[in-house]
């Protein structure tokens, strides 16, 4: 009888740590190229809200879209211009625990925060190198206290500030040292307060939630853990990290100390192929959407495994039933 429970604990743990590195399976996809309801041109990043709503990027059609989690279209906001509500190039979004949407306008410089609806809220920021000023921004992040992060990407620096916009911190210089960036691109906060950077130096930096340097991992290449041409990523409740590669076509996934874990993708535009993958979400379920940038489309995977979801600012509620 020893002999089998020792098999069945054996057998139990072997297909856990099996499961554990399945990539994830392919659920469904939303999305084509145009500018009609449901239609993106090169959408850049996704965010799900607390309640399971999707929200996209559409990058070029300068909008911000709204779905269920099946891509079911509801709504949606912005156009060309430089007005409050509007857009040039709204590159990235995050939204917080009250379902506000706060989105990066690129070529405006600035970061516009919106209800869940798109109703507009503020907006702060302008072009400089000055505290709570950007040089064309790319991604943002919310953290459990609806502080603001965002990659300044050509201050090559991230700034901190509080929901209305104040301004709080700021870290990071020109370089490819630790604590230094080239072009910060994606941004994200694991369920500690810890801040992940992705940037052109083809790697992912962790730093605590005032700055300080913890760790990094990641270099050029085409193995396991290596990049081309690393775009944003997303933390689960877990603190596992997925990183976007958007030359190789595919997503990666590490621990919160950068040991890789599993890959997924290839060029195409199949299910569960990519096209420029860039932007990363994860929903209430602890399913995978990612925006396939050229293939004009959102795509969703699952694990067979659940993973908590996110609390870095897409979403800061837990999976349920898991501690």
């Amino acid at each position: 009888m020893r002999l089998r429970a020792l098999l069945v604990v054996v057998t139990v743990f072997l297909l856990a740590s099996t499961a554990a590195a399945q990539a994830p399976q392919f659920v469904l996809t939303f999305g084509s190229d145009g500018q009609g309801d449901g239609q993106f041109t090169s959408p850049y990043d996704v965010a799900v809200a607390p309640t399971g709503e999707v929200y996209v990027a559409d990058t070029f059609n300068d909008r911000i879209q709204k779905f269920t989690n099946d891509g079911t279209y509801i709504l949606q906001w912005g156009m060309l211009g430089g007005g409050a509500g509007n857009f040039d190039e709204v590159i990235s979004i995050a939204v917080d625990g009250s379902g506000n949407v706060y989105a990066t306008d690129n070529v405006n410089h600035r970061i516009q925060k919106f209800d869940s609806n798109g109703g507009f809220i503020r907006q702060w920021g302008g072009n400089g190198s000055n505290p709570g000023e950007f040089a064309f921004p790319r991604g943002v992040a919310v953290d459990g206290a609806n502080n603001v992060y965002v990659a300044d990407n050509q201050n090559d620096r991230v700034q901190k500030f509080d929901e209305d916009g104040n301004f709080i911190r700021e870290f990071g210089s020109t370089g490819s040292g630790p604590g230094r960036f080239v072009f910060p691109r994606g941004i994200d906060i694991d369920p500690s307060g810890d801040v992940y950077v992705s940037d052109a130096n083809q790697q992912v930096q962790k730093f605590d939630s005032t700055g300080t340097y913890i760790e990094r991992w990641g270099s050029s290449g085409f193995g396991d853990g290596q990049f081309q041409a690393i775009a944003y990523l997303a933390v689960d409740g877990n603190g596992d990290i997925y990183v976007a590669d958007d030359v190789r076509d595919i997503v990666q996934k590490f621990s919160n100390d950068g040991t890789f874990i599993v890959k997924w993708g290839t060029t195409g535009n199949g299910q569960g192929e990519f096209n420029s993958p860039y932007g990363v979400a994860i929903d209430p379920l602890g399913d995978v959407y990612v925006t396939d940038r050229f293939n004009h489309r959102v795509q969703k995977f699952t694990f067979l495994t659940p993973v908590k979801p996110t609390t870095w600012g897409h979403i800061k509620t837990l999976y349920q039933g898991t501690d």
